[in-house]
């Protein structure tokens, strides 16, 4: 560890922070994440919000550090370290929900999250936008 951190530098941290650092614990993150999520034109209590959830809880821990990268553009958040509100708001875009993808802006920590019909198309729609990892404002992809 010495190699890489300059031993004098790891006092700035506590333990609890060197270790969050040091391991990858997305269980933590997802919690945080969810504290602190606002909604814009929808409802935390709404279907495609709670599968939102659903599909995200359900991920691997792999593909939860890819999702965080996808709205933060960084592949881990810490508590301690946490950038702002993430904002989930309802899709600007119409059309038959099932073929939208989600819209990212990780400059303020937004996603415009389709309407998707249940759980399954969620997590599909997900897993697509992290491994792709581009925004897609104008496609209506069909997958």
């Amino acid at each position: 560890m010495a190699a890489v951190i300059p031993i004098d530098k790891l006092n700035l941290f506590t333990a609890a922070q060197l270790r969050e650092l040091i391991c990858l614990n997305q269980e933590v993150y997802l919690e945080v994440l969810e504290e602190n999520t606002v909604y814009e034109n929808c409802r935390r209590t709404d279907p495609h919000i709670e599968n939102f959830w659903g599909a995200i809880k359900s991920l691997k821990e792999s593909e939860r550090a890819r999702f965080i990268d996808y709205i933060a553009r960084r592949s881990k958040i810490n508590e301690w370290d946490w950038p702002l509100k993430f904002t989930i708001a309802k899709h600007s875009k119409s059309g038959a929900v099932n073929t939208l993808v989600p819209i990212v802006d990780n400059t303020i920590f937004r996603l415009e999250l389709p309407a998707y019909t249940s759980l399954e198309v969620m997590k599909e729609k997900i897993i697509y936008a992290i491994v792709h990892n581009n925004k897609f404002d104008d496609l209506d992809i069909n997958i």
